[in-house]
């Protein structure tokens, strides 16, 4: 066999038997030598001729092994330097490295996975390399689920782990699945996998879209570290280099590449009709008043149940106006009917294909942002933007400004360089609606817009080389229209749906600000008010700060014998004003508008420059507790509880738990401060007060160590929420607010009033439960782990059972190990309070799920038909998880751009001010996430010397420098060193 040349070239050549000219250092005539040693000169080539097989060997004269050696041995020498080194081996080499390299490789990790890796009874105990590549069939006995769809429900009945198949935020195209959990405290990332293999590393945060997937028992480990061998690696680099991971080639083949592949195409394939129909879906779910939220897994069930033949058929069968009137009669129906049943089971493919579907019409302004679940790590709902003032109206925006090569925007430009900004807001007023949407947030992918706005920038000689930022956009906005130069932008946001932004939203201010409560005296309300008890005479304690917007909670104590006292929560009861609280007639809906403008909002908004009352103002006047002499209707809450205080010995007699309809009077007022001075003796209250809030707070206390030592609550105390941001507003001509920061300090006061909270909460779940009402349960699961975190997350709970709160490091440590709660029509465990059910009943002025659950109250102790059924019930679950999950990220965002804000004036002071961080995250390629101490909503990227230590999660560094700050973005950049 002739010797195998590494050079493609002269392989070819060799194999071929052709004649080789050697490489000469000067040029000249063409030459060949032949076996005998001698040069001939070859005549000059002219054009190329084809190729002919007959020719191709006439007059070849064939090599020696010494002629192929001295052509070996010359073109080495020539090209050495311009070539990386290789040698040159025989085939049987090759073919032993090569195999030498695969078992290394891939046979032998997929062997020790087969044989110690893989629990599976049905495997045959000798392993075989055909196994690999589908050569020989795999004995699998139950061979692994399809995935082909999944019940939403197990999002909420599991957390985030290993077989689940997810999309993540750095690339919201591919589908990839979980094959490892964090390890440890020091690197709490997730190990994904992509159909063509490749590993990645990242934070559960960066979850957009879940499907639940179980893998078969039997597999308990399919990530694994690479083991030494004398070949390069071919796993992929975690945190160290000469350590790295794979999932053997077997693994892959049976669990992942198949799995991924078949969904991935599905989703893939089904995408043209997807976006098809969720065009013109659109066009009958929107609202032309504002932006709405709509549930994303009933919409993923409208799209597979829509009948498009159907559709065209209505269409093709009609008049157009009756045609348009009989698809949009068979859509509401459908999506009346999707809305009423139970959701039993979602496509996963059509699951992958409408979140696809609607980033890519993102693009247009047909949707807008999708909310992930923090807690199910997967859509909730999306924006459904309205289809004139957004789809149509940017539409035509950007349609004129592309014309006659972008003649407008070029006016524009010129306008504003001349400063002429009452031309512009009185001929370009949809070039800043465009704008302040932009700062906003309004536009979720959409290049379009961007190219526009970067190309009005690149035209203005001040910010022509400036990065586009939605800061600088507002920069540009208040310089054409100063009186915005004070207004928080992040208000226009339409996911917050304020006023300001939403047409929807203002309807509904002057709906609260004319509306006010009905006295009913009719004879159903006369009869079902019988049912209450009276406690017009208890001392109701009303602890709340001074400046609340609505008090809706009190507490009173009635001592008894024996060390036994009786606690009442009493709760304000909205529910009461309403028609739904009584009429059994009325079942499965809300028939007040105030309810269901109420619904809609779900909760009160509490931001640092802003409160949007969930009620309309006169409504909880007229509920709220607190004024002392005014009869009021409560709902109240009662339980026995045993203290012996000579022996510390403490109960809750469960069974003594009672709940009725009530009214209330005495209302002593005390504030939080007052409480603490009292309880610390500062403050000398009649005797009465002084003993029922020491009583209270003893209890108080002993209900928080029954928490943790019994039921494994785990509580932050202190440390968790310091540096929020409270604005003042000043007495400057502009109007601004003054920037300043509170703590959230646990006293003795707010430990009193938490704990008779969540002892209420906790026994109305288990009341729910046991008498079968359906209600809004309130839910936490702790996220599952491997290794080493699963005990340093048992150190944390030991910690905190020892009395010992964690520290601002420890939070930093674990708070991503740290879940977020999450509603749910199931009675299931709130694992962070501690309670097996837990019912949220003591803000009904506050939230929406509250006065769901007095709702059902009301109908439960009258003896009448509940106002909603279980699957009703289920259906209003993804509503207020939505808008809880908007209206924390929104919250964050806010508190964040006014903390950024006071950083901003701390640099202008002392540009040189330096700060102190606590590292969140894993460092990566020199930079890692940080907290400055002390402000808890300045997150930002800390980039230091790549020389220097690594810096793990929760090391504090100090006498960092603050590089770039972007308040509307949310940007925070800081070095250390650099």
């Amino acid at each position: 066999m002739r010797p195998y040349l590494s050079v493609r070239s002269f392989h070819c050549a060799v194999r071929l038997g052709r004649n080789i000219p050697p490489i000469n250092k000067s040029p000249g005539p063409k030459q060949e030598q032949t076996s005998s040693g001698k040069i001939y000169e070859l005549p000059k080539q002219g054009p190329r001729k084809p190729f002919e097989r007959s020719r191709s060997r006439k007059g070849s004269v064939p090599l020696s092994a010494n002629d192929i050696s001295k052509i070996n041995k010359q073109f080495l020498e020539r090209t050495s330097g311009l070539e990386p080194e290789f040698e040159i081996k025989q085939l049987d080499e090759i073919r032993e490295e090569y195999n030498e390299r695969y078992l290394e490789r891939y046979l032998k990790p997929s062997r020790k996975w087969y044989q110690y890796e893989w629990e599976n009874p049905d495997k045959s105990p000798i392993f075989q390399g055909g196994y690999i590549n589908g050569r020989c069939p795999v004995p699998m006995g139950t061979p692994p689920s399809k995935a082909t769809n999944f019940a939403p429900s197990n999002l909420l009945k599991s957390t985030l782990t290993v077989g689940d198949l997810v999309v993540l935020q750095s690339d919201p195209t591919q589908l990839v699945m979980c094959v490892g959990l964090p390890d440890s405290t020091a690197d709490p990332r997730y190990t994904f996998v992509s159909r063509n293999g490749q590993l990645i590393f990242q934070m559960k945060h960066q979850v957009k879209l879940r499907i639940p997937y179980n893998l078969p028992e039997s597999v308990v480990k399919l990530i694994k570290r690479e083991a030494p061998h004398n070949y390069t690696p071919i796993g992929t680099v975690k945190n160290n280099r000469d350590e790295t991971f794979i999932i053997p080639l077997l693994a892959k083949q049976l669990f992942t590449n198949h799995l991924l592949a078949e969904i991935s195409n599905n989703a893939w394939s089904q995408l043209p009709i997807v976006v098809k129909k969720l065009k013109l879906l659109h066009r009958y779910i929107s609202d032309p008043r504002g932006a709405i939220q709509f549930s994303f897994v009933e919409l993923c069930q409208i799209v597979e149940h829509m009948d498009l033949s159907k559709v065209m058929k209505l269409k093709d069968e009609q008049k157009s106006d009756q045609a348009m009137t009989n698809v949009r009669e068979y859509v509401n129906t459908l999506v009346q009917k999707i809305g009423e049943q139970k959701l039993d089971k979602v496509e996963s493919a059509t699951y992958l294909a409408t979140f696809l579907a609607i980033q890519e019409q993102q693009e247009y302004n047909l949707w807008g942002k999708i909310h992930s679940s923090t807690a199910f790590l997967s859509p909730i709902s999306v924006t459904v933007l309205p289809l004139k003032s957004q789809h149509y109206y940017y539409s035509q925006i950007l349609s004129r400004m592309r014309k006659k090569d972008h003649k407008e925007v070029n006016r524009f430009v010129e306008l504003f360089n001349q400063s002429e900004f009452d031309s512009i807001k009185n001929n370009y007023s949809h070039y800043l609606d465009l704008l302040t949407d932009y700062s906003a947030g309004n536009f979720n992918n959409n290049p379009q817009v961007i190219a526009l706005i970067s190309h009005i920038f690149r035209k203005i000689g001040k910010y022509k080389d400036s990065d586009i930022t939605r800061d600088l956009c507002f920069e540009l906005v208040t310089t054409i229209k100063p009186e915005m130069k004070d207004v928080n932008i992040l208000h226009y946001n339409k996911d917050l749906g304020l006023p300001i932004s939403s047409e929807l939203s203002n309807n509904r201010k002057l709906l609260y600000d004319i509306v006010e409560p009905v006295n009913n005296d009719s004879v159903e309300l006369e009869n079902h008010d019988k049912l209450r008890k009276d406690f017009l005479h208890h001392e109701v304690y009303c602890i709340d700060s001074a400046d609340a917007h609505e008090i809706d909670d009190g507490i009173s104590i009635k001592h008894k014998r024996d060390g036994v006292s009786t606690l009442y929560i009493h709760i304000a009861d909205p529910a009461a004003m309403f028609q739904e609280s009584y009429d059994s007639t009325i079942v499965g809906t809300l028939q007040s508008e105030v309810l269901q403008a109420a619904l809609e909002k779900s909760f009160t908004s509490y931001l640092p420059d802003n409160v949007d009352p969930m009620f309309p103002k006169a409504f909880s006047k007229a509920a709220d507790l607190g004024i002392d002499g005014e009869k009021r209707k409560t709902i109240t809450f009662s339980v026995d509880v045993l203290l012996d205080p000579d022996q510390e010995h403490f109960r809750v007699l469960y069974d003594t738990f009672d709940v009725c309809l009530s009214y209330t009077k005495k209302f002593p007022s005390v504030t939080y401060d007052d409480v603490d001075m009292i309880l610390s003796k500062k403050k000398v209250v009649n005797a009465r007060m002084t003993k029922d809030l020491q009583s209270l707070f003893d209890i108080a206390v002993r209900l928080r160590r029954n928490r943790i030592i019994y039921d494994k609550a785990i509580v932050f105390g202190e440390g968790f929420n310091n540096g929020l941001p409270k604005l003042t507003l000043n007495d400057k001509a502009d109007g601004g607010f003054d920037i300043s920061f509170k703590d959230n300090l646990e006293t003795s006061s707010t430990i009193l009033v938490s704990e008779m909270m969540i002892l209420a909460n906790t026994l109305c779940g288990k009341f729910f439960k046991e008498k079968s009402i359906p209600g809004v349960f309130r839910c936490y699961s702790h996220l599952a782990m491997s290794g080493l975190s699963k005990k340093e997350f048992g150190s944390l709970h030991h910690k905190v059972r020892m009395g010992s709160y964690p520290s601002p490091q420890d939070i930093a440590q674990f708070s991503s190990f740290l879940n977020a709660s999450f509603y749910s029509s199931t009675p299931s465990k709130h694992a962070m309070i501690g309670a097996n059910e837990y019912l949220t009943v003591t803000s009904p002025l506050r939230r929406f799920p509250d006065l769901i659950n007095h709702l059902q109250l009301h109908r439960f102790l009258a003896y009448k038909k509940l106002l909603f059924s279980h699957s009703k019930m289920n259906s209003l679950i993804w509503r207020f998880q939505s808008r809880a999950d908007i209206l924390k990220s929104t919250s964050r965002m806010v508190n964040k751009y006014w903390t950024l804000k006071y950083l901003i004036n701390i640099l202008k002071k002392n540009p040189d001010q330096k700060v102190s961080v606590v590292v969140n995250s894993v460092a990566v390629n020199g930079t890692a996430m940080c907290t400055i101490r002390g402000y808890t909503f300045s997150s930002g990227t800390l980039k230091y010397k790549k020389d220097s230590d690594v810096p793990k999660i929760g090391d504090v560094i100090d006498d960092c420098k603050i590089t770039n700050i972007l308040p509307v973005e949310g940007v925070l950049e800081l070095e250390h060193d650099v």
